[in-house]
C-alpha cells in the first residue's frame, strides 16, 4: 500500500479517500479514491488491489463527483461481493 500513499504526496489535492483496507470473504482489499477534473463535472475514481496468489486483481469504479456518497457505498458493496471461484489461498 506504500504506492497508494505516495499518490497522496504527489497529488494531495486530488485524493478524496486515502488508502484503506477492507477485509472481505475474498481477502484483504486495499482501496483509495481520487478526483479528476472534467469539462462539465469532476469525476471520482475508486481503485482497488486484491492480492491473489502470485498475482494482483486490480479494478476501478468511476462516477460523477456529485454522487460520491451513494456511489462510494456501492463501490464498497461491490468489493464485499468479490468471490474467488474456486477459493484460492491468498497471500
Amino acid at each position: 500500500m506504500e504506492d497508494m500513499i505516495l499518490l497522496g504526496h504527489v497529488y494531495p489535492e486530488s485524493v478524496r479517500i486515502r488508502a484503506r483496507e477492507l477485509r472481505t470473504e475474498a481477502g484483504k482489499i486495499g482501496w483509495f479514491s481520487f478526483i479528476t477534473g472534467g469539462i462539465r463535472t469532476d469525476s471520482v475514481h475508486c481503485m482497488f488491489v486484491l492480492p491473489v496468489k502470485d498475482n494482483m486483481m486490480l479494478g476501478s469504479y468511476h462516477f460523477p463527483e456529485g454522487t460520491m456518497e451513494a456511489d462510494r457505498r456501492m463501490f464498497i458493496e461491490m468489493l464485499k461481493g468479490i468471490r474467488l471461484d474456486p477459493p484460492l489461498d491468498l497471500i
